[in-house]
C-alpha cells in the first residue's frame, strides 16, 4: 500500500515537475511583425518593395549534460517573400533565407537590429538559461528601424517563366545590374516593427505555389548564378506557427 502510494505522489510530483517546466521554460516567447522593405535604384530612381513577415522566438530547455546546450533559443518564421514587381521586368524575390541557410535569415531579424550576439557555449544551467532569456527580453522591447548588413541579406532570384517552377536565377546584392537588369541597383534592405497583418498576395504571382500543412512545397529546381541554390517551396511563403 505504502509502495502504490508513493508511485502515485511520485507521479504527481512527475507531473507538477513537467507543467512548470512548460509555463517557465518553453513557453518563455516573444513574436513581432516586421515590414521588410527592399530599396532599390531602377533607372536613377528609387523604388521600395515591402512585405510584413512575422518572427518568434523562444526558448528551448535541454538536458544539462556536458557538450549539450541546456538552453537556447529557437526562431520561427511566418509570412512570404518580398515581391519586386517592375514595367517590363520579370517579378523578383528576396526569399526567406539567405544564401547560406533559413536558420541564418530567421537570426538576420536579430542580427541586424543589434540584439543578438553569438551563443556562448556553457554547461552552466543558470547562465544560459539568463542568456536566452535575456535575449528573448530584448527581442521583446525592441521598437523600430535597422538596416541588414550585406553580409546577413537574404537570397534573391528571379524565373524565366513566373507561372512555371523552372528556369530560376539567382542575383546577388552587388552585381543586380549584370544578373538581374542592368539598369536596376540595390540600395538596403529595412526591418521596421509593425502591427501590420501579414502579407499574402505571393500566390497571385505564383500559381504553383501550394500550400501544406508546414509550408509551401514543391519538387526542387535549381537556381544557378554566382551561387547555385536548390529551391523549395517555403522559400517563398512560409506558416511555421
Amino acid at each position: 500500500m505504502k509502495a502504490k502510494l508513493l508511485g502515485i505522489f511520485t507521479l504527481f510530483l512527475l507531473a507538477g515537475a513537467g507543467v512548470v517546466y512548460w509555463a517557465v521554460f518553453w513557453n518563455a516567447q516573444a513574436e513581432k511583425h516586421f515590414k521588410v522593405e527592399l530599396t532599390l535604384a531602377v533607372s536613377g530612381d528609387i523604388q521600395r518593395f515591402s512585405a510584413v513577415q512575422a518572427l518568434k522566438i523562444y526558448k528551448v530547455i535541454g538536458l544539462p549534460l556536458p557538450n549539450l546546450r541546456p538552453a537556447y533559443p529557437k526562431r520561427q518564421l511566418q509570412g512570404e517573400a518580398v515581391t519586386v514587381q517592375l514595367d517590363g521586368k520579370k517579378p523578383l524575390f528576396a526569399l526567406l533565407r539567405t544564401p547560406a541557410s533559413e536558420e541564418d535569415y530567421r537570426r538576420m531579424f536579430s542580427e541586424a537590429c543589434g540584439l543578438d550576439r553569438k551563443v556562448p557555449f556553457s554547461p552552466n544551467f543558470v547562465q544560459m538559461v539568463n542568456y536566452t532569456s535575456d535575449l528573448i527580453e530584448r527581442f521583446r522591447n525592441f521598437e523600430g528601424t535597422c538596416t541588414v548588413p550585406l553580409d546577413w541579406l537574404p537570397a534573391f532570384v528571379w524565373f524565366e517563366n513566373p507561372g512555371l517552377p523552372g528556369g530560376a536565377h539567382t542575383v546577388e546584392s552587388a552585381h543586380f545590374a549584370t544578373q538581374f537588369s542592368a539598369d536596376v541597383q540595390f540600395i538596403s534592405l529595412t526591418l521596421t516593427t509593425t502591427d501590420a497583418p501579414l502579407s499574402m498576395g505571393i500566390k497571385d504571382l505564383l500559381p504553383w505555389l501550394v500550400w501544406k500543412p508546414k509550408g509551401a512545397d514543391f519538387r526542387n529546381i535549381q537556381a544557378y548564378g554566382q551561387y547555385e541554390l536548390t529551391l523549395v517551396g517555403r522559400y517563398f511563403q512560409t506558416f511555421y506557427f
